[in-house]
């Protein structure tokens, strides 16, 4: 197996285009060795700038790359000066999209050194800007504005790329133009509230937590139901774990089933109760005029980790405290079990995946185990909400597995989130506004790449969005393409959308009006996320997904896209937007000879009007003409019949003659 020939995830013309506000900076080695997980190796350059590594091979059909500073997991060095080993001293990388790259120097040169401590500089600012104080003050948990360069003649800028990046091509921004671009306005709550048709007789926006007093990793407006008054919001909320009380965040206007969210209960050991809480979901199950005999609790835990939060002071519902619902734990291990899976996974795939055992290898990875535990408990939410009842559910604080399971449940039921435009809208409300924490789980520009915290929950999703669009290959607007652009940007910080853990967090940094959205990317370039195979009505609204192992893949083309050879084949995507494009260019051409052609026949009549005696008489004597020569052949046949007869005539005349002799 054989490296790619190139990889230049931006633009694909290695380093002779920079982005906007892309700097070079000092650190440009000559000399560097790239050494293919193959064993190959590649003479060339390496560049860094303020964004990213670019490696440029000597050769123009060698293998080139670069590297976004944000995607960067582990920079290490390894080998020594004295080492004697063929391209055994130089830096490896370890990257967050599931490469590991080696570049080797000669050790006589001693030529690693400054662009290592560059790469650790620049790649892991969340860290670097406080030695020895990694958890306060830093670009990623301080203030935008608190944050300065430590040398103020120095090039270096302690934030990360996006709050420099103003787009390219057709996404491009003007440095003075601090308003929200579109890509920051895709979501709006009472926008998706109208969207929906929900009944506002029975459920209300709320803007209880404009001020991020009651839930500061909940968003500024809730969904919650119309009788219940923001003061009793507020108690309820400080009985659930980090204040996050129940919310809607889906709402069936065919039979008025809702999908609710929250965090576990402050129960403890002791049983602890709440009487506005435990009413609080009541009204939830009342609301729901199809079925409101059962609200279903679906807790994404293992039983055995939801009992083990109640020596925390936390725990789950009782069935005696809260009447009417019915509690059902879904068995989705937490982000330290999901870790040490991605761990074993990316063991399997890097550099190559074994020839032998490989199913039965992937399987001890536990990867696609953890996907269908996903599946299931997607699927007993659809279940319960197409039957007419309604769901609520948490996980311990209801940011991590409670985003999957709703995001996933809502895919499988709204056929809206299934376009690129609800895709969106998806995220925003599931992930983002609700406070999965994106910085924490990623590790974003932080060097602590063992940090407990880290676990491929979003990941995961997108994985799961990908199994149900390999199976309804015709149901979704957006391809492949559009899965793994997110994935990579998601790392790559070249946009705002994925910095911090809340929405809190986010307005204090001024994201929206200092940085562009990576919706702003898919909003300019949507032809390119587009799924040539989409048809809103050949599945129907709901898609019945079934769940069952036989049925899960490992997605190739994300977990062994950096090793596996690249297909022969143009992409089915590449064909049809060339055969739309050429059908465009033909029907531009009908369209313009069609109206020369009606210009020519409007000028002809124009003539024909001058001549009108002529063309009759010309008509008349064509019509003559034409006469004769259909009787010609008549004629002819006629005078062929006659002599025939004639000869027979003198046949029988000299037969007559010859009796008589």
């Amino acid at each position: 197996m054989s490296w790619p020939t190139s990889f230049t995830q931006y633009h694909g013309e290695g380093i002779a285009v920079l982005e906007t506000k892309e700097k070079r900076v000092r650190a440009c080695v000559d000399k560097v060795t790239f050494v293919s997980p193959f064993g190959e190796t590649e003479e060339g350059r390496a560049y860094l700038t303020n964004f990213r590594l670019l490696f440029q091979a000597r050769d123009v059909s060698g293998h080139s790359f670069d590297v976004p500073l944000g995607s960067m997991e582990k920079v290490e060095k390894y080998g020594g000066a004295s080492t004697r080993k063929s391209h055994g001293y130089g830096i490896e990388i370890t990257t967050k999209d599931l490469r590991v790259i080696l570049l080797a120097y000669n050790p006589k040169e001693r030529s690693r050194g400054y662009l290592f401590s560059e790469l650790l500089r620049r790649a892991f600012i969340g860290t670097n800007h406080n030695p020895g104080d990694e958890d306060k003050d830093s670009p990623m948990t301080a203030s935008v504005d608190s944050v300065q360069p430590e040398n103020p003649s120095d090039d270096f800028d302690p934030l990360p790329y996006c709050f420099q990046y103003k787009g390219r091509g057709r996404l491009l921004k003007d440095d003075a133009d601090s308003t929200p671009s579109p890509g920051w306005q895709v979501f709006s709550l009472p926008r998706e509230y109208t969207r929906m048709e929900i009944p506002t007789d029975a459920w209300r926006v709320s803007s209880v937590n404009s001020d991020f007093t009651v839930c500061d990793s909940y968003p500024q407006e809730w969904i919650v139901p119309t009788y219940i008054s923001d003061d009793q919001l507020r108690k309820v909320a400080e009985f659930r774990s980090k204040g996050r009380l129940p919310v809607l965040c889906w709402y069936n206007k065919k039979n008025t089933a809702t999908i609710t969210r929250c965090s576990q209960p402050r129960v403890g050991f002791v049983g602890k109760r709440s009487t506005i809480d435990e009413q609080y979901v009541d009204t939830i199950r009342t609301l729901n005029h199809s079925d409101s005999s059962v609200l279903y609790i679906q807790d994404a835990r293992p039983r055995r980790n939801a009992m083990a939060n109640q020596a925390k002071g936390l725990g789950f519902e009782s069935a005696s405290a809260y009447r009417n619902c019915e509690l059902s734990f879904l068995n989705i291990h937490n982000i330290h079990v999901m870790r040490d899976s991605l761990k074993k996974l990316r063991q399997l795939c890097w550099p190559s995946p074994p020839d032998s055992h490989f199913f039965a290898q992937l399987d001890t990875t536990g990867w696609l185990k953890h996907l269908m535990a996903i599946f299931q408990g997607a699927a007993s939410i659809v279940e319960h909400i197409t039957s007419g009842c309604s769901v609520l559910i948490h996980c311990s604080d209801g940011w991590d597995r409670t985003s999957q399971l709703s995001a996933i449940a809502m895919i499988l039921l709204d056929p809206y989130y299934r376009t690129i435009e609800g895709f969106e809208v998806l995220v925003e409300k599931e992930w983002l506004s609700f406070g999965h924490k994106f910085d924490q789980r990623l590790g974003l520009c932080n060097k602590n790449h063992s940090d407990e915290q880290r676990s491929p929950v979003f990941l995961q999703f997108i994985d799961c969005v990908w199994q149900i669009h390999q199976y309804f290959p015709c149901a979704f607007e957006f391809n492949e393409t559009l899965l793994i652009f997110i994935l990579d940007e998601m790392y790559s910080c070249l946009y705002g959308t994925f910095l911090y853990n809340t929405p809190r967090e986010r307005i204090e940094a001024h994201l929206a009006e200092r940085t562009l959205s990576v919706w702003d990317h898919i909003l300019a370039y949507k032809k390119e996320f587009t799924n040539p195979l989409f048809e809103p009505s050949a599945n129907g609204e709901l898609l019945q997904y079934p769940v069952a192992m036989k049925n899960l893949k490992l997605w190739n083309n994300y977990y062994l896209r950096w090793t596996a050879p690249s297909p022969s084949h143009e992409h089915i995507s590449d064909q049809f937007h060339h055969l739309t494009d050429l059908n465009q260019q033909l029907e531009e051409r009908i369209k313009e000879l069609e109206k020369q052609l009606k210009q020519s026949n409007i000028s002809c009549g124009n003539n024909s009007h001058d001549d009108t005696v002529t063309s009759g008489d010309e008509t008349e004597n064509e019509q003559r003409v034409s006469d004769e020569k259909k009787t010609e052949p008549v004629l002819v046949e006629q005078e062929h019949q006659q002599d025939k007869d004639q000869d027979q005539e003198r046949e029988l005349e000299l037969e007559q003659e010859q009796e008589q002799e």
